[in-house]
C-alpha cells in the first residue's frame, strides 16, 4: 500500500498494510471452493468473488508487464486498486467486474492528486472522457503502449488502437 502516489512509490509503501493475490485465477477459483459453472452464472452469489478475480486477473497481466503496482487508501474513506508508473505518469487503475463503473474511490483520488490519466478496467468497451481511459479486461495487456500514446497525443480522440 502507498499512502500517496509519488515517485518512487517505494519511498511511500507502507509494507504492513499488504494484500495477498495468486499467481492463477484458476487456482484461486479452485482452491476458493468455487466451481467452474458460477463463473460464467450471472446470479449475485458469485459477485463478490467475482471482484476479486477480476482484481488478481489484472495484477497478473500488469506483473507480466513488468509492473510492480501498488494500491493506495485514503485514511478509510476510499481504496483504489493499482498504481503504477507509466513513463512519468503516476496512474490509478480502478477494476471494475461488471459494466457498472461507478467509482467514489477513484473520484476521491483523482480529487486529491489530479492524475493526467486515469484508467478504469471493466466488462464496457474501450471509451473514455476527462482524464478518465475506459478499457475492456481483456486489453490490460496493451496498457503499456496505450498509456506511452497518451503521453504522446494527450488527447483520446486522437487515439487509435492500431
Amino acid at each position: 500500500m502507498v499512502s500517496q502516489p509519488s515517485i518512487p512509490l517505494t519511498t511511500y509503501s507502507n509494507d504492513t498494510m499488504f494484500k495477498i493475490y495468486f499467481v492463477d485465477v484458476g487456482l484461486l477459483r479452485k482452491l476458493a471452493g468455487v466451481q467452474a459453472k458460477y463463473v460464467f452464472d450471472k446470479t449475485d452469489s458469485y459477485k463478490q468473488f467475482k471482484g476479486a478475480v477480476t482484481e488478481n486477473h489484472v495484477l497478473n497481466e500488469l506483473i507480466s508487464m513488468g509492473r510492480h503496482p501498488y494500491y493506495w487508501r485514503s485514511k478509510w474513506e476510499a481504496e483504489v486498486d493499482f498504481i503504477s508508473t507509466f513513463e512519468t505518469s503516476m496512474v490509478p487503475i480502478e477494476i471494475k467486474s461488471e459494466t457498472n463503473t461507478k467509482s467514489k474511490s477513484l473520484t476521491v483520488y483523482r480529487g486529491l492528486y489530479h492524475p493526467r490519466h486515469s484508467v478504469k478496467v471493466s466488462m464496457n468497451n474501450v471509451g473514455g472522457n476527462d482524464g478518465v481511459i475506459a478499457i475492456p479486461l481483456w486489453m490490460v495487456w496493451r496498457l503499456d503502449r496505450l498509456m506511452l500514446k497518451m503521453d504522446s497525443k494527450n488527447e483520446w480522440d486522437e487515439l487509435h488502437f492500431d
